[in-house]
């Protein structure tokens, strides 16, 4: 692959913190993709070992429709995009009183350029990078006082490619998803640290559709809590 990357970055005398910004762009070569391809009316014969064989006119032959997943690689594979974001480490510089503050946020986009030829010999250009969101939004807000730190964030993704097929209309489409999470740790001692964790506070469902949204589904991801410790040699 080919690879550009350039950033700058920003330390301001007004704040205890960073602004950037970055552009970036990749050139990959034969990279690999797996999409699933579905073959209707295949018949096969079911073994006593539990595998079967294609094919068969018996009793025990049965029509099915095949579904495989066959590595191919792509004609072409480009991602260009930029990146800015922003780390301030307290808000003091709002008002003294809110120095136990601090804020951080980062956007980046990337775009795509990414084609397969498919079998009967037409090109096919893909709508995002497989399982990469053209979109993507992060922000968080942190406190520290004293031994107790807390993080409340939220991370957003626009619509990405799931899982490719070999039609459009059979495409796994993961739609936009936006989750607020949360952290707090506690200083028990100089070594001893504990934590908790909560994702998706408000319990985002994971939505799809596939290909032109004939067909939509709905995931309960629900939330997900944890708490542990870390010891501190």
């Amino acid at each position: 692959s080919d690879n550009f990357d350039i950033s700058l970055e920003y330390y301001p005398k007004w704040v205890d913190g960073l602004f950037s910004v970055a552009v970036f762009r990749k050139d990959i070569s034969n990279e690999i993709a797996t999409p699933r391809v579905t073959t209707q009316g295949v018949i096969i014969t079911p073994t006593p070992d539990g595998a079967f064989t294609f094919g068969g006119t018996g009793a025990d032959a049965v029509t099915v429709d095949l579904t495989e997943s066959i590595p191919i690689n792509l004609d072409t594979y480009k991602i260009e995009g930029f990146e800015i974001g922003t780390v301030l480490n307290d808000l003091s510089f709002i008002h003294p009183t809110l120095g136990f503050l601090g804020a951080s946020a980062n956007y980046t986009y990337v775009g795509s350029d990414a084609t397969v030829t498919r079998s009967g010999g037409d090109t096919r250009k893909l709508p995002t990078l497989i399982g990469q969101p053209e979109n993507i939004f992060n922000a968080s807000l942190f406190a520290q006082y004293g031994k107790l730190e807390a993080r409340l964030a939220y991370n957003y993704q626009s619509e990405y490619l799931y899982t490719l097929s070999g039609s459009p209309a059979d495409d796994d489409i993961w739609n936009a998803r936006g989750i607020i999470s949360a952290q707090l740790r506690y200083n028990l001692t100089d070594h001893l640290i504990i934590q908790a964790r909560s994702n998706n506070l408000t319990g985002e469902p994971i939505d799809s559709k596939t290909g032109f949204g004939n067909f939509r589904q709905e995931r309960d991801s629900g939330t997900l809590h944890w708490v542990g410790f870390t010891y501190q040699f």
